[in-house]
């Protein structure tokens, strides 16, 4: 027979579970709209692009051009550059030794070296500026880096 304290406890298990499963949701919606390619350590992934499987390790969020980018923490500008193989990207760092770095993103970021930002701040833009993975339709590629060591992005945003 339950009783009154457990059913409030009951109830505040459920709305506290409800409330993390929205800011994941949120958490999610930062970057875009959902998972093109996983994170992959150890079994490769294919990459329609390049028409090879290979270890992959970022995330590759599917999302619209010219949407917001948000990043999902706060933290400080380590650098924006542009290379090759990712386009415009952008590297972030937070607390605990973790850095990420989004990739996709249009050239005209107004963000520099130094600067901070807040959890939910828009970083930058959707943009097809990667010349590897632009088969894969729009999307932005996200790596995390915890004390340099490569992580699945997707946990951050669990």
């Amino acid at each position: 027979v339950a009783t009154s304290t457990e059913s409030n406890q009951n109830l505040q298990q459920a709305k506290d579970k409800k409330e993390k499963e929205a800011k994941n949701e949120s958490k999610m919606s930062y970057i875009g709209d959902g998972i093109l390619r996983e994170y992959s350590e150890t079994m490769p992934t294919y990459s329609k692009t390049l028409d090879v499987w290979e270890i992959h390790k970022g995330l590759d969020v599917s999302a619209q051009e010219g949407s917001e980018i948000k990043s999902i923490l706060d933290g400080k500008v380590v650098s924006v550059y542009s290379d090759d193989r990712y386009g415009t990207s952008i590297e972030l760092s937070y607390n605990d030794d973790l850095n990420v770095i989004y990739s996709g993103i249009q050239e005209n970021v107004s963000l520099k070296k130094g600067d901070t930002v807040k959890e939910g701040d828009c970083i930058g833009y959707v943009g097809n500026t990667t010349n590897i993975e632009n088969e894969d339709g729009t999307h932005v590629h996200i790596e995390a880096y915890k004390k340099n060591v490569a992580i699945n992005p997707l946990s951050l945003l669990e």
